[in-house]
Parts: structure tokens; sequence; C-alpha cells
């Protein structure tokens, strides 16, 4: 089919209230927290001409 070359079907459904609360008490506090702070990481990589790429990404 044209146009559908990597295309997901997603089907959207809102959770009962009770499964929200379950599924927010998923993450441990101090994974939790880990998580809400600001991290930073660079991503490097080579150019064809060798020259590095360097991407900081937070």
């Amino acid at each position: 089919m044209a146009g559908t070359a990597g295309a997901t079907h997603l089907r959207w459904t809102t959770l009962p209230a009770k499964d929200q609360q379950r599924r927010r008490r998923v993450l441990a506090a101090d994974v939790r927290d880990f998580l809400e702070q600001p991290h930073h990481a660079v991503m490097a990589t080579i150019n064809t001409s060798g020259a590095p790429q360097l991407t900081v990404m937070w």
C-alpha cells in the first residue's frame, strides 16, 4: 500500500480511575526521584570525514 510503510495503527483507551492510580505506583520512589531530576548526556558519532559529531541531550 502506498504511504503506509512503517505505519502503526493505535487505539487510545482511557483506564478506569482505580487502574490509573495503580499505574502511577509502578515506579519506586528513588527511581521517580532520579527521573524527575535534570540529567544530561552527550552522544558522540564519527562523520564519514572522520570528524566527531557531539550532541548534548537532556
